[in-house]
């Protein structure tokens, strides 16, 4: 997000419209796809990645064996 916050800078400052479109476009589209994972059934496969070697730790603190779609 950082990144695409960081682009959306450049482009505005360098006053380029499509650029700045572009880019605002990609962020709703990510934010359109985080709410699916956050509040829907999309898969979160890419989220559970980040946190990959701590699954075994989480699972075991929260007495769960298996992660799944609500």
């Amino acid at each position: 997000m950082k990144d695409l916050i960081a682009r959306h800078k450049q482009a505005k400052d360098a006053r380029d419209t499509k650029g700045t479109a572009r880019l605002e476009a990609e962020g709703q589209a990510w934010q359109a796809a985080l709410h699916r994972q956050g509040f829907g059934t999309a898969p979160a496969d890419d989220l559970l990645a980040q946190v990959a070697g701590e699954l075994p730790r989480i699972r075991e603190a929260a007495g769960v064996t298996t992660l799944i779609s609500k």
